[in-house]
């Protein structure tokens, strides 16, 4: 499969055990899980109506997703616990 003009993929290490919906429905700045690649996709652009495979969201950026177009490095995700935060 081509890469695609509107995300930026990153392969994990590792398998990730959900349960969640899967859809084909994505928005620019969001973050989704891919199981079947076993890869997380930023999506950077509104080029297409949906994704050619099934995803999974997980969190979204609310700006700056563009530098991903053309970015080749690493990145770090990490998830925030609301209930661990301090008031």
């Amino acid at each position: 499969m081509a890469p695609a003009d509107f995300a930026k993929a990153f392969v994990l290490d590792e398998q990730i055990e959900s349960d969640e919906e899967l859809t084909s429905v994505y928005v620019p700045g969001g973050f989704a899980y891919w199981p079947a690649g076993n890869a997380v996709a930023i999506f950077h652009a509104p080029e297409r109506d949906m994704t050619a495979v099934p995803i999974i969201h997980f969190g979204k950026i609310n700006e700056g997703e563009k530098i991903f177009a053309e970015y080749d490095g690493e990145i770090t995700i990490e998830r925030y616990d609301e209930s661990e935060t301090e008031e």
